[in-house]
């Protein structure tokens, strides 16, 4: 089993900005874990480039941190963190804190409206 499967991610549809060789380029973030993001790009990246990532994950809460390709798939780029500030790391954590909440609460009351088998 890879490191990806072990870390839960999350659905992220955040824009983004990428920062690299005295360039921006926009990107989508389509999920987040607290060790990387799988992005979809505009511009071609290769493995082992490193860049600047910035989103804004709520009003008030940019997330930067520093990414490393590892791999790519057209234009579907898979990144590790390898530089985060705490601030940005906890913004990270609550966002998949808050996705497995809301998905257990979820199921929850599915459940309880399902009925029993009692």
């Amino acid at each position: 089993m890879s490191s990806a499967e072990r870390d839960p991610r999350v659905p992220g549809f955040r824009r983004g900005l990428l920062e690299y060789d005295d360039c921006s380029s926009a990107c989508l973030i389509e999920n987040v874990s607290t060790r990387g993001f799988l992005l979809e790009c505009l511009d071609e990246f290769v493995v082992g480039q490193r860049m600047q990532l910035t989103s804004t994950f709520g009003p008030g809460e940019t997330l930067h941190c520093q990414i490393e390709v590892r791999h790519v798939d057209g234009s579907t780029v898979g990144a590790a963190i390898i530089a985060i500030d705490e601030r940005s790391a906890r913004l990270c954590r609550e966002m998949i804190e808050e996705h497995y909440a809301l998905l257990t609460r979820r199921r929850t009351g599915q459940h309880r409206r399902g009925g029993s088998s009692d």
